[in-house]
């Protein structure tokens, strides 16, 4: 494969009558690395909806659930809870569960305002699986 070397300055024109040379199994290389490199370069334009929906997705459950489950687990690591206490700590785990349900919808909006799959949205987004 030939390689387009820079000279002083590559203009479009030049870099395309130099690819020109290229054989089609190595340009159907080259395209994807370049509309890679366009995606980058364009602005980051995120509608209404979408700010809104990766707002809810990386906010999390509430932090007051989260510290009262924290703190049930961790009492009930040092002795049995109350009846009482099971029975919130059974509350906050159904409570974390719809968040969970929740979380999948929204990331299911958020890949079709995209017109991408739910796994290529959590890549995009960096998410770790927590379920």
């Amino acid at each position: 494969m030939a390689v387009a070397v820079p000279t002083q300055k590559t203009t479009p024109t030049r870099l395309l009558q130099e690819l020109d040379q290229w054989s089609l199994r190595d340009l159907n290389k080259l395209v994807p690395g370049i509309l890679s490199l366009r995606a980058r370069k364009l602005p980051s334009v995120v509608s209404r909806s979408e700010a809104s929906l990766l707002k809810r997705i990386t906010a999390g459950p509430p932090a007051r659930v989260m510290r009262e489950h924290d703190r049930l687990l961790t009492r009930r690591a040092a002795q049995p809870l109350s009846q009482a206490e099971e029975t919130r700590l059974e509350q906050i785990i159904d409570e974390i569960d719809r968040h969970h349900l929740l979380h999948l919808q929204w990331l299911g909006e958020l890949a079709a305002l995209r017109r991408a799959t739910v796994p290529e949205v959590v890549r995009q987004l960096g998410l770790k699986r927590s379920l």
